[in-house]
């Protein structure tokens, strides 16, 4: 063999050296696990560890990383069309205006925005969806839920999901919806949008109010009944206030904020 063939055959030796000691080193630079070497995961990285993952509250693109592959709204952007255009999601269709004048009068085609009031759109969401089978859907013989008062003691022991014996599902409704703009509207919870959103949904400020006044209310007579051991944070952690409490205030918010439930 002359020199210069040797020379290539020694270099072709030491690259199959050099890989096959990097397989052996399982490839310390390679995010991916040995056995997932070859699975179709993908593999990404975000600039800072996220601080909510409640929709309600989070405000970061690193966040909503997260948050979109938990989370479904009724609209999203088509992915390529340029300029941007909104295509249905879980909403049946991308819904279209009824304009109002400001005496309530119906306003046909596409009226000037000097004349318009108030714009409503109906959103129909797609029948067929269901949330992840979870506990908190799980319920017993009769149909009440079974894990809905549990206290402390009755999930000592228990570290995730998978620990409780009894999950279920239910079908998505409009008044998921609903209940999450409640919670945009509610004092308690830090709404980075609250005031923007104030601006474009009818009845939210009124909503706002009434949560604001209702608690206030609930507080005092708590205070009042526990006496001055009365600490709101733990006993709102021990004993939450579920603010809609009967079927006249959730149809008087239903009124305020221009929702309905059911299936629009």
């Amino acid at each position: 063999m002359s020199r210069p063939q040797t020379a290539r055959s020694l270099w072709v030796l030491l690259v199959l050296a050099l890989a096959w000691g990097c397989r052996q080193l399982e490839q310390p630079n390679n995010p991916y696990r040995p056995e997932e070497w070859e699975a179709p995961i993908y593999y990404s990285s975000f600039d800072e560890p996220p601080k909510h993952l409640d929709p309600a509250v989070a405000y970061s693109s690193d966040e909503y990383a997260f948050i979109s592959m938990v989370y479904e709204p009724p609209l999203q952007y088509h992915y390529l069309k340029r300029p941007y255009e909104l295509v249905p999601l879980l909403a049946e269709s991308v819904p279209e205006p009824i304009y109002y004048d400001a005496q309530g009068n119906r306003l046909e085609g596409d009226p000037p925005a000097d004349r318009v009031a108030r714009a409503v759109y109906e959103v129909r969401i797609r029948p067929g969806i269901f949330y992840q089978p979870h506990p908190c859907f799980a319920k017993d013989a009769i149909g009440e839920p079974l894990y809905w008062d549990l206290t402390d003691a009755d999930v000592d022991g228990y570290d995730e999901i998978a620990d409780f014996p009894h999950t279920d599902s239910r079908e998505l409704i409009a008044r998921d919806f609903v209940l999450q703009l409640y919670r945009l509207a509610d004092p308690r919870v830090s709404c980075p949008i609250y005031s923007l959103m104030e601006n474009y949904i009818a009845g939210m400020r009124q909503v706002r109010e009434a949560m604001q006044r209702d608690i206030q209310r609930i507080r005092e007579e708590r205070r009042q009944r526990v006496g001055a051991t009365y600490d709101p944070s733990r006993d709102e952690r021990e004993h939450p206030i579920a603010w809609i409490t009967s079927p006249t205030r959730s149809r008087e918010l239903r009124s305020w904020i221009g929702t309905r439930s059911g299936s629009s």
